[in-house]
């Protein structure tokens, strides 16, 4: 055979070979199986419903600012969020499932599967993944895809996503708590008017800060009179700082309803209200805790650790490393 046309057969195999490692390594496979697992466009998204087949499903929706809602009524945790938008980028095909196991993977995912619907702004179906369990050496996933045009593939394929060593199937839960967002106060811009602080169990304590919108350099500080306080600006200025972003530790409170209401009926340890510039306002209220007993069972004093908090309808638990911050009455702020 000519030299020529041996090194033109061995060129055509090589490109061949290159050609479909590259599509393989980017999510497409050639024939009939769906395999563009990938929403390279997130900013396209505006929802995302996930069943998880063991808990209720859940629907994350984009919200107007920065934060997307959790079944219409909560905000959902912004890190989780941004997870599934970097998964939905960068996955793409490991590889093909063998034609020998391909039907008992196709049924082993369809009969447990993590369903992931997602939806473009309007609404409209963009693609569903049905997201099965780790290959054996959890560094794989098995998936199917199903899109409106083409309907569900006829074929599994084990996904990855590319820089990370693990399996994906945990993304894809209906565990409230884990995607529900923490956030009691959030103001990174300092978008704030006023601070209300109250003291139930010694009233003069409490304290109003009040932010002119055009002067921060100006903030002013009066009592539960209406009384001017002449306060150190250093001190005003950090503690208003310290509402930039002020979260729970979690929604459960870990006691009996019995045990809440108990706490519920006591009279609070503080309370905070904050006015944004717009005349929003969002509270919550303040209950010290006692701390687990000791050896014998002896309980002594208040928790040094976590505090219960009373927000939106709930009663959670916060660290006292987070809400001491922002517990400040007239005392602390009244110039040596």
């Amino acid at each position: 055979m000519n030299k020529n046309l041996i090194y033109l057969f061995v060129a055509l195999f090589m490109g061949l070979t290159a050609y479909f490692i590259y599509n393989n390594k980017n999510g497409r496979v050639s024939g009939s199986a769906l395999s563009e697992f990938a929403i390279e466009d997130t900013a396209s998204i505006g929802s995302i419903w996930i069943d998880d087949g063991h808990n209720p499903a859940i629907t994350l929706k984009r919200g107007l600012e920065k934060f997307w809602t959790l079944n219409d009524s909560m905000s959902a945790m912004p890190h989780q969020i941004e997870l599934l938008m970097r998964t939905f980028v960068r996955t793409g095909v490991q590889s093909p499932v063998s034609t020998s196991a391909r039907e008992n993977v196709m049924k082993i995912i369809l009969s447990d599967t993590r369903k992931v619907k997602v939806s473009d702004l309007n609404g409209t179906w963009i693609k569903t993944w049905y997201v099965g369990g780790a290959t054996a050496n959890n560094q794989g996933t098995y998936a199917i895809l199903e899109t409106p045009e083409d309907g569900l593939s006829k074929e599994p394929f084990i996904i990855e996503v590319r820089g990370f060593r693990g399996y994906l199937t945990t993304r894809f839960h209906g565990i409230i708590k884990d995607w529900r967002w923490t956030g009691v106060f959030y103001h990174p811009t300092l978008n704030i008017a006023e601070i209300e602080i109250e003291t139930p169990k010694n009233p003069s304590n409490g304290v109003r800060i009040i932010v002119p919108d055009d002067r921060k350099d100006q903030m002013s500080i009066v009592d539960f009179k209406g009384k001017s306080v002449a306060a150190n600006m250093i001190d005003i200025s950090t503690f208003v700082e310290s509402f930039k972003a002020v979260n729970l530790e979690s929604f459960e409170s870990r006691l009996t309803t019995a045990q809440e209401d108990s706490v519920l009926a006591q009279v609070p340890d503080c309370k905070i209200t904050v006015t944004n510039t717009k005349g929003e306002r969002e509270s919550c209220t303040i209950f010290f805790k006692s701390p687990p007993p000791i050896f014998d069972g002896t309980v002594v004093g208040i928790d040094p650790e976590r505090l219960y908090v009373y927000y939106k309808g709930e009663l959670c638990l916060g660290q006292r490393l987070t809400f001491d911050k922002i517990m400040k009455g007239k005392a602390d702020f009244l110039q040596p």
